[in-house]
């Protein structure tokens, strides 16, 4: 069981022997902190297309590769084009064991999705970007 913090008021809390663990944080919209058994401990972080196609444009000026972030953010524009039933976006953030990523379901229906690696370093940049924005 997670320790709890005093300071973060708890929303829900549910468990059962079979299933995972969800804590909603009600300070943090979108934020759930998910423990299956098979599964490292994780947080997990709702947030849009949109929100994660700015965060990465921030970029745009200083990467040395700018055609691969080009092609970044063709596919990401691709998948708000196209993709009307994108099913979420979430960041993955492992508490450890584990590279944190962004999983993109886009249909549950055919089971496609995408999933992009981030650095810790800018794991936490795109968490502060979700809650400031």
């Amino acid at each position: 069981m997670p320790a709890r913090s005093s300071n973060i008021p708890l929303q829900s809390y549910d468990y059962n022997a079979e299933g995972p663990l969800v804590v909603l944080l009600d300070d943090i919209p979108g934020l759930q902190i998910s423990i299956l058994s098979d599964q490292l401990p994780q947080s997990v972080f709702d947030l849009g297309i949109m929100q994660l196609i700015a965060f990465i444009q921030q970029y745009q000026t200083s990467c040395s590769n700018s055609q691969q972030l080009a092609d970044v953010l063709d596919l990401l524009e691709g998948y708000r084009s196209t993709c009307s039933n994108l099913q979420y976006i979430q960041l993955i953030y492992p508490w450890y064991g584990a590279l944190p990523s962004i999983d993109i379901k886009i249909d549950s229906k055919v089971g496609w999705s995408a999933k992009m690696q981030l650095s810790y370093t800018l794991a936490k940049e795109l968490i502060q970007y979700i809650r400031h924005s």
